[in-house]
Order: C-alpha cells, then sequence, then structure tokens
C-alpha cells in the first residue's frame, strides 16, 4: 500500500529533559513513510546535542534567534516536502498507531476533513484535548479537558485542532499561508484553523488517535508574558478573521470583557500593553484582514463557533 508522505515538526525550546521521549514515540510509529524535522528555538541546553548525538535520523533547523513557535513551524513547513505535515510538540508522546488513526480518519470520512486532530491525554489519563473551539468573542478552549479518557468517544466537525498535535494536508498552506509569525506564543493554532475554516477547509477530531501531552514548562517560564500573548494575538484574530457584521458585533463584548479583567483582574500591565500593540499595529492587521476576507468561502453564520449566546 502507498502510503502518502508524512513530515513531522517539532518544535523545541530548552528541552533536553523530554525531547529524548517524544522521539523516540515517534521512532516507534507503525507509520513508515515519515520524516522528522526538529526546529531548535535557540536553546541554551543541551537539546540539539542529544538530537544529534542519538536520533541522526531526525533533521535539526537551528535558529539564529528565540523567536517562538510560529515561525519556528513556518520555518519547517518551507523547507519540508511531505503530502501531510504533523505539527508537535516536543512534549507529547505518540501512540504507534497515532498517524495511522489520522490518515483513515481523513480518507474515510464523508467530509474529507484537511486538517485532523486525536484525543490529547494527560499523565493521570485525563482528557487535555479532543479538539478546540472558539467563543465568537475569539476565545478558544480545548473541549473535555479534565473529562475521563473514555468520554469524547466519538468523531465530529471542530473548529480547531492544537498545535500540539495537529495533522494538515500541505495544500492547505498553499491556499492561506502559514502561522501568523507574529504570534510569538499562543491563539497561532486557533487563528490558523480560524482561516482555514473561512476558506472552506474541514477540521476533524479522530478519538481513536492517542497521544500523551506532558505540558513542560515552557509555558510556566513565560511567566506573566503568557497573558500579554494571550490579549495581543486573540484581538488581532477577532480584526483579521470576522466578516465585517459580526465584527462589530463581537469586538466591542470583547472589549467589555477585556475592560472589567484590566480593572478587577490581575496582569494589568500586561493587557494593557497588548491593547496597545494592536492599536500601533491596526494598519498592518488590516492588510491581513483583507488577505484572509478574499479568501472568504464559509459566513460567520455557518462556521461551528461556541457562543455564549448559545448557538453552536
Amino acid at each position: 500500500m502507498n502510503l502518502p508522505s508524512i513530515d513531522i515538526i517539532i518544535c523545541a525550546y530548552n528541552n533536553q529533559d523530554i525531547i529524548s521521549q517524544c522521539l523516540d514515540h515517534i521512532h516507534a510509529l507503525n507509520y513508515n513513510n515519515k520524516k522528522c524535522i526538529v526546529v531548535d528555538d535557540k536553546s541554551t541546553d543541551n537539546t540539539v546535542g542529544i538530537i544529534r548525538q542519538k536520533y541522526p535520523w531526525a533533521r535539526v533547523i537551528e535558529k539564529k534567534e528565540h523567536s517562538g513557535p510560529s515561525i519556528s513551524r513556518n520555518l519547517a513547513i518551507k523547507s519540508s516536502s511531505g503530502k501531510y505535515i504533523l505539527f508537535l510538540d516536543s512534549d507529547v508522546m505518540v501512540k504507534p498507531y497515532f498517524l495511522d488513526n489520522l490518515i483513515e480518519s481523513m480518507k474515510k470520512n464523508s467530509d474529507k476533513p484537511e486538517i485532523c486532530g486525536g484525543k490529547l491525554l494527560l499523565m493521570d489519563k485525563t482528557i487535555d484535548s479532543a479538539g478546540g473551539e472558539i467563543l465568537k468573542i475569539g476565545v478558544g478552549f480545548d473541549r473535555g479537558h479534565g473529562a475521563k479518557e473514555i468520554e469524547y468517544s466519538d468523531g465530529s466537525e471542530v473548529m480547531y485542532i492544537p498545535s500540539a498535535a495537529m495533522l494538515v494536508k500541505r495544500y492547505v498552506f498553499d491556499k492561506i499561508g502559514l502561522f501568523d509569525d507574529t504570534y510569538f506564543y499562543g491563539h497561532e493554532d486557533t487563528d490558523f484553523c480560524w482561516r482555514a475554516r473561512i476558506a472552506g477547509f474541514k477540521i476533524y477530531y479522530e478519538p481513536n488517535a492517542i497521544a500523551y501531552h506532558y505540558k513542560n514548562r515552557t509555558i510556566r517560564n513565560m511567566g506573566k508574558d503568557v497573558y500579554y500573548y494571550g490579549v495581543r494575538n486573540r484581538i488581532r484574530s477577532l480584526i483579521k478573521n470576522h466578516e465585517f457584521a459580526t465584527l462589530i458585533i463581537y469586538l466591542p463584548l470583547y472589549t467589555s470583557y477585556l475592560l472589567f479583567s484590566i480593572i478587577f483582574g490581575s496582569y494589568r500591565l500586561q493587557k494593557i500593553k497588548a491593547v496597545w500593540w494592536n492599536l500601533t499595529n491596526i494598519r498592518e492587521t488590516l492588510k491581513e484582514r483583507n488577505k484572509i476576507q478574499a479568501l472568504r468561502k464559509v459566513k460567520d453564520k455557518h462556521l461551528p463557533f461556541s457562543s455564549m449566546f448559545g448557538q453552536r
């Protein structure tokens, strides 16, 4: 049987303690027609040394500066050749038939999805993600987080797949472009899948494709920056991706929510900086918006949003 070629792209940054586990699981995959690219985001530990010494079959791209996972993935996409691309975080351990199950799901599903993901489990075997949902105010969240492993056992259409373990057909990038490289961290997968949905591509959750997510310390080490990038990127995605009629309703709603969290919540300075970044970069964001809206095939009312007002 002729298996389609798959390039597995891993983003790594100071992961010397877990990169071996990730690559060992990739090596054990039942799927044979695969290659692996690891993009190192200028690690200061021995991540690259371990890969070069123990895993010569993995190609390493070493970045010259620490610029985040979006740019890392884009570099790897440009230097890859697979018909499919699987994105993995360095703290994800895939089960042997993970890829087989995703490919089979994409082939047999009547909607012929172009993006697919499986069931991500935490180490206590509760669910980390069963695909993702997006509220119309732009907030994305993982379905099933904290639920028991046996739940979410049926495949379904979803709004996005987390980039921790996301399989994408290459021609999706040819159509809608790469990840938004202004998103240093966070919301880049939500934004990418949102753009794909706008352009008419299908996204599917396959429960039989299982992987474990260690949730490494990268996020914790970022500290307050997580809140800055989260707000900053969410505002940019809202402006880029919603139709105008939807935007004039939901951007003020999100702004009201954000204002409340600034006044009564924590990390006020980070959130204010995020708003300021969007104001100073609005012209570039509007240029991107024009490109995205020109590719639109699906109206907002037909997208599977989760809404605070009760629409799916």
